[in-house]
């Protein structure tokens, strides 16, 4: 989840992702303006088929807040370990491992 929440931060805002960490806060770390705020939280909305509401985007102002902000609305959340052969997603690591449980059960 956190991968796919930088990699719409990194696209909206236009910068790399590298600089997107969990404790980086939207408009002072990252650059945003209110402009670019809406165009995020428009851009997180068609991601994740969501809508959020007006009093919400206060909330809003760290990668931290957004990911909490999506796990309350049920996304599971989790964070990324590295690995010698790079990054994982734990999220898809847990869905391919159902997959392949359902496929091993027919």
């Amino acid at each position: 989840m956190f991968e796919k929440v930088k990699k719409v931060l990194a696209k909206e805002l236009g910068i790399d992702e590298d600089k997107i960490t969990l404790e980086a806060n939207i408009i002072e770390d990252l650059g945003a303006d209110s402009l670019s705020v809406m165009q995020l939280i428009m851009a997180l909305e068609d991601e994740f088929g969501i809508t959020v509401n007006d009093d919400d985007v206060r909330s809003l102002l760290t990668v931290k807040a957004i990911c909490d902000y999506l796990e309350t609305l049920g996304f599971k959340v989790s964070y990324v370990n590295n690995t010698d052969e790079g990054l994982i997603d734990i999220d898809d690591l847990k869905n391919f491992s159902e997959i392949l449980l359902k496929l091993n059960s027919l």
